[in-house]
């Protein structure tokens, strides 16, 4: 699903910007910053008037899903005259500057400028108004583009680290393709669930897959999901105190979405975790569900923990892309 979204986002920029490039280079540096970082480069005027703002509103909106809130993405503010070689190693550049002679706003999407995989936007205006009407009106694309940068980056990290052990062994017991990153370990494989998991003393991430009968016109609905989730959860994700395990965080915060790919039905749910019965652990869980072999549904679920001041959302993102790919 997800490398059709990409196809699909990439011609819609296309088509929106009139420019979108391709500069593959195999001798460019590899690029430098944290996933979700992104270096803005404009005029310090800018930055702080309208068109700053209007920026921030559009590319550091809450990134939602998580306990509390966090910027979808972290904008870091540079002036030209400080836009140094180190800077040019960023993963995500956006240059936006206001050129009299323009005669219109106009965009530019290029890939590996500087470094590799790097994705590089610039905007020209000819004035401060259209620079930030363009922002405006152009955000949520801009947004999209670097969303799929990322999680370009982050399969093809996954990738060239799988744990092919693991990946064989769920296509061998559960008929699953499935790429498992070389960090995720193994906790329970039975008949019909199996929990992964990458522990580290400042993140723990889950990825559990089960599957179970179908039941004639009720398998697929809300509620029902939410109860079998809960159901498997309690019996093979218990919590760290007696009688504890993994819930569902209030049932009408949970959103559900339906479709269809490649001629196969597909349900989306995503919400938020709780500890049941004690402790105060959570966090965000993204679930996919398909019917499997034998017409078994079979459930891809993600949810991770994280210490309070640690940040969540790029690492949310990682798991979310990984899960899409099943």
């Amino acid at each position: 699903m997800q490398k059709t979204l990409k196809l699909l986002l990439a011609l819609s920029a296309a088509m929106l910007f009139s420019c979108q490039t391709e500069n593959r280079n195999p001798l460019l540096p590899n690029i430098s910053g944290a996933a979700g970082e992104v270096i803005v480069v404009m005029q310090k005027s800018l930055w702080e008037g309208g068109t700053g703002s209007e920026m921030r509103v559009r590319l550091a909106y809450d990134y939602g899903i998580l306990p509390q809130e966090e910027p979808a993405f972290d904008l870091i503010f540079i002036p030209p005259d400080g836009f140094s070689n180190m800077f040019k190693l960023n993963r995500n550049i956006i240059i936006a500057k206001v050129k009299s002679t323009a005669d219109s706003a106009m965009f530019a999407a290029k890939n590996d400028i500087w470094a590799k995989p790097q994705l590089v936007m610039e905007i020209i205006a000819p004035d401060t108004v259209s620079l930030t009407d363009f922002i405006k009106l152009n955000g949520p694309k801009m947004a999209s583009l670097m969303e799929d940068a990322e999680r370009n980056r982050i399969m093809a990290s996954f990738k060239a680290n799988q744990n092919k052990t693991i990946s064989d062994q769920l296509q061998r017991n559960h008929h699953i393709n499935l790429i498992v990153p070389s960090n995720f370990n193994i906790d329970v494989d039975s008949n019909n669930f199996v929990w992964m998991s990458h522990e580290t003393p400042e993140i723990s991430q889950s990825i559990l897959i089960y599957h179970y009968p179908y039941e004639e016109g009720n398998s697929f609905t809300k509620s029902f999901l939410i109860s079998k989730r809960n159901e498997i959860c309690k019996a093979y994700v218990p919590g760290p105190n007696q009688g504890s395990y993994m819930g569902t965080e209030r049932d009408e915060l949970v959103d559900f979405n339906e479709f269809g790919y490649k001629g196969r039905y597909i349900a989306y749910l995503k919400g938020l975790w709780k500890l049941e019965n004690g402790g105060f652990m959570g966090g965000a869980i993204y679930q996919y569900l398909y019917p499997g072999h034998n017409k078994k549904p079979s459930s891809y679920n993600r949810r991770f923990r994280l210490r309070p001041q640690k940040g969540k959302a790029q690492p949310d993102k990682a798991v979310r892309s990984h899960i899409a790919y099943f």
